[in-house]
């Protein structure tokens, strides 16, 4: 399944205030590619509450700044904190969480290059598991629940 994300975000980006059109905005490489993931993230960008969307500059070539209102960030169940990162490695696209206001997150979004120098490279999800596995001291839970 493909979900909304630069398609959408490319037909909704001109608006009407007050009876008049406005002009449509410009939207970047890096602002096409961040809605996409948005919409993979949320199975559908317009999930996201449309002021926030219209707050975003989408035009921005080198980062991409949204404010996320509340949701449930964890690793299973609602797991879009996994998904997050998951998709991150996917597209070789960094993200950054940071404090927005009450009730509310920044993501911060940078295009890498695929490869291992942390600061200008993204590895791939498997190359960042191999990572992890190399550096983590504590074994893996393994507890399997009872009566399956």
């Amino acid at each position: 399944m493909n979900y909304s994300g630069s398609d959408w975000l490319k037909r909704n980006m001109s608006h009407t205030q007050h009876g008049k059109a406005m002009t449509q905005r410009e939207v970047s490489q890096l602002g096409l590619d961040v809605a996409d993931l948005l919409g993979e993230l949320f199975y559908g960008i317009y999930h996201i509450e449309q002021r926030h969307l219209d707050r975003v500059d989408w035009s921005n070539p080198t980062h991409i700044v949204i404010s996320i209102g509340w949701r449930s960030w964890s690793t299973t169940d609602d797991n879009n904190l996994t998904r997050l990162v998951f998709l991150a490695h996917h597209r070789a696209i960094r993200v950054g969480l940071d404090a927005s206001t009450h009730k509310y997150i920044k993501l911060i979004f940078h295009q890498r290059q695929r490869g291992t120098d942390g600061m200008r490279c993204h590895p791939t999800l498997e190359q960042a598991v191999e990572k992890f596995k190399a550096s983590v001291s504590l074994p893996e839970y393994t507890k399997e629940l009872e009566g399956e």
